[in-house]
């Protein structure tokens, strides 16, 4: 492993700082571009900043669709973010007119293990990160119609940090 450097971060530790800040200030597009830039330390680059394909606050990047049951009101998803029952997501195809229209999306109701069927919990979280999990939304929250296989998922509320900042603010 890495050696301890007097002064600096280790990897784990930058990303155990990194992870929140990404879930509430990235502009992230996609796999390879989490959002996360020396802002304008490195000059007026807008495009390194934020890229044209959607400029608007998207949150974390979590994982892609896998399979739509739309019968039964839930999508499976493989993550490769830890996600948890509250938190809020939204399906990102690419398509054209999907952000006019309003983007698929809704808050976590419950979440399977795709494998075993067994309910996770928020306890779960940390396993969620990279398997396969069958997430379902409240009734009527979401029209699966428009989700679709190989769309991203987005994590753009992550309650539990949201609840943890409302303690931070209250305690001042």
């Amino acid at each position: 492993g890495a050696e301890a450097v007097p002064g600096r971060l280790t990897a784990s530790e930058r990303e155990a700082l990194v992870a929140p800040l990404r879930q509430v200030f990235a502009r992230g597009q996609d796999a390879d571009h989490d959002g996360l830039t020396p802002g304008f330390l490195e000059g007026v680059r807008h495009q390194r900043l934020v890229r044209g394909r959607a400029p608007g606050h998207r949150g974390v990047l979590v994982g892609e669709v896998v399979d739509v049951r739309r019968g039964k009101g839930e999508v499976v998803v493989r993550l490769t973010v830890g996600v948890k029952r509250g938190d809020g997501v939204v399906f990102d195809g690419g398509r054209r007119g999907m952000r006019e229209e309003g983007e698929e999306g809704g808050a976590v109701y419950a979440l399977h293990d795709a494998a075993t069927g067994a309910v996770l919990e928020p306890a779960d979280e940390a396993r969620t990160a990279g398997a396969a999990v069958v997430v379902r939304f409240g009734r009527g929250a979401v029209d699966l119609s428009r989700v679709r296989l190989g769309d991203a998922v987005w994590r753009t509320r992550d309650h539990a940090l949201e609840a943890a900042t409302r303690l931070l603010i209250g305690d001042q």
